[in-house]
């Protein structure tokens, strides 16, 4: 079990994580959150796991004063590497030496080229807060802050396969929910939102994409989200073959509704 699933987690109704799920396949939402079935990491999942665990920790040594070398954190990446992979599947393509060298080369890039620019102020920040639907309802959302820097700019860090574009950060509703838990705990606005991105490519890369949200962004959000929990209170919960992750190879829950079907 990773770190990250030994934490105790506070009773919402909404997260990111069951927003994005719903809105990619209602039945995979199904499986995952009312039947709780479990399904094996993939290999590059178990590669960002590693490097945001590292990373979790070198930011918080950072908080209590210590500053952890490079060795020290890319060392914990591998061996997060290796707690991750005992729950893997990893596919044919997936070579599990090679996911582990891109996690450690992956942290030291960001220890190198994105940690330096950054003063942390919160670590990891656990925000529960109301989330007013459309229908005048108040539910409590729950995000998880993974860096907050002196200057109010939150930062989250994401692994990817390509580039991603600006366009991508700024349409990514996760930095927009990060965005609304902020101002609630806050009491005052973010400087802005920002991705900081590792690509795992052959010559790995590291890029900052720093966006903003207005409050008309978090309207639009709290539209989706009205939307997405209604549906959930529906219990109607459908197949979407046209979803990219459709299919035996990305989601781990296809086996399970071929049966279902059949």
């Amino acid at each position: 079990m990773s770190e990250s699933e030994k934490k105790e987690y506070p009773k919402y109704d909404i997260s990111h994580s069951r927003i994005s799920t719903m809105l990619r396949c209602p039945m995979m939402y199904y499986y995952k959150y009312v039947e709780g079935i479990k399904t094996p990491l993939t290999g590059s999942l178990a590669r960002g796991r590693a490097v945001h665990r590292a990373l979790e920790s070198y930011w918080g040594k950072r908080l209590e004063g210590v500053s952890l070398s490079m060795e020290q954190v890319v060392t914990q990446a591998a061996e997060a590497f290796d707690e991750e992979a005992q729950e893997c599947d990893f596919q044919e393509d997936e070579n599990p030496g090679k996911l582990k060298d891109q996690a450690v080369a992956l942290t030291g890039l960001y220890l190198d080229q994105v940690a330096p620019g950054i003063n942390p102020a919160m670590v990891e920040q656990a925000i529960v807060f109301p989330i007013e639907l459309v229908d005048g309802r108040v539910i409590t959302g729950y995000s998880i802050l993974d860096l907050i820097d002196v200057e109010g700019a939150i930062h989250d860090n994401k692994n990817f396969s390509k580039t991603p574009s600006m366009e991508e950060a700024d349409k990514n509703l996760q930095l927009t929910m990060y965005a609304a838990a902020y101002r609630h705990e806050m009491g005052t606005e973010e400087s802005s939102v920002i991705l900081d991105c590792l690509i795992a490519k052959t010559k790995p890369e590291a890029i900052k994409l720093v966006s903003t949200r207005t409050q008309a962004d978090i309207d639009d959000w709290r539209k989706i989200v009205s939307g997405v929990y209604q549906h959930i209170e529906s219990g109607i919960f459908y197949p979407n073959p046209t979803n990219m992750m459709c299919g035996p190879k990305n989601c781990k829950f296809f086996g399970f509704c071929r049966r279902k079907a059949s």
